[in-house]
């Protein structure tokens, strides 16, 4: 799983983040209006490629929503790491510790992956499982470039 999961994620950081975003902004990755409009389409491509997984075709209704609604969010949120630090690397290490954790620790019965891991989903919310684990991931890391961007504009004082 550690190698596994590290070339599925590099692979998709290269593609959403890295050739799409880079030749639809001619290489001029910085905050523009431009880029945030690439981006946004990038993850929007992101959430289609991962509707298909088994952890969301087997939900239904509103579920199904949150699944798709959870890529698109957390693939924005990996272009925004490749724009605040400048390279593919802290979202790909992100994506993989993501990625790792949700096929090691917690999985579904109708999860993508399909390995032994510390704890099973069985119910059929694993909409509602993937949220969470985002948010255990993705929130500590923008809380802290958020902060780092208020510093940096001196909005926030530093210690």
């Amino acid at each position: 799983m550690l190698l596994t999961t590290w070339m599925q994620t590099t692979l998709e950081e290269l593609i959403f983040r890295g050739v799409f975003i880079r030749w639809a902004c001619k290489n001029n990755v910085s905050i523009t209006k431009k880029s945030i409009i690439v981006g946004i389409v990038s993850s929007f491509l992101f959430g289609i490629c991962h509707i298909a997984n088994p952890e969301v075709t087997s939900q239904g209704g509103v579920e199904i929503a949150l699944a798709y609604l959870t890529y698109v969010i957390v693939g924005f949120l990996l272009y925004f790491a490749d724009l605040y630090f400048g390279n593919l690397l802290p979202g790909i290490i992100i994506h993989w510790v993501n990625n790792f954790l949700l096929f090691t620790v917690i999985s579904s019965d109708v999860s993508a992956v399909s390995v032994p891991t510390l704890l099973i989903d069985g119910t059929p919310h694993t909409a509602l499982y993937m949220i969470i684990s985002n948010v255990v991931i993705y929130v500590p890391l923008y809380v802290y470039i958020l902060i780092d961007f208020l510093r940096k504009r001196k909005i926030v004082k530093s210690n």
